[in-house]
């Protein structure tokens, strides 16, 4: 579905940029997405269900709470 996101492992082989092999499985492409590379930190992220457009927000906010400047005054 549209918006859907595919999390893989490290993609060793492509093929006309619609099939896509990992060490353990064969993915084929449903139509033209995006392609992106994601940072380790946001990797997990994704795998929790997370999409990308909401890894900045939860930077911040764990920036935030990282710096305590939550109810500080």
């Amino acid at each position: 579905m549209p918006g859907d996101w595919c999390c893989t492992s490290l993609v060793l082989e492509e093929s006309n940029n619609q099939l896509f092999e990992t060490r353990n499985s064969l993915y084929q492409a449903d139509g033209e997405g995006i392609r992106m590379e994601a940072p380790v930190e946001t990797v997990e992220l994704l795998r929790a269900g997370y999409s990308p457009d909401q890894w900045e927000a939860l930077a911040s906010i764990r920036s935030t709470l990282d710096s305590g400047s939550i109810g500080d005054s």
